[in-house]
């Protein structure tokens, strides 16, 4: 990447996200309306593959 930084978060449908009951990632979340350069977009992706764990 350039000299910018890019951040992507993955959200399924239908799952709990584990981070919510972690604290700093609360204090992260409230941090990112003053680190947006622009609004975030949602888009659907396919899945293609999965490993199996």
């Amino acid at each position: 990447m350039p000299s910018h930084r890019t951040w992507s978060a993955l959200i399924a449908d239908g799952i709990e996200n584990p981070l919510s009951a972690i604290q700093e990632f609360g204090e992260f979340q409230a941090g990112l309306k003053d680190w947006l350069a622009a609004p975030p977009s949602a888009e659907r992706f396919e899945v293609r593959g999965a490993y199996a764990t």
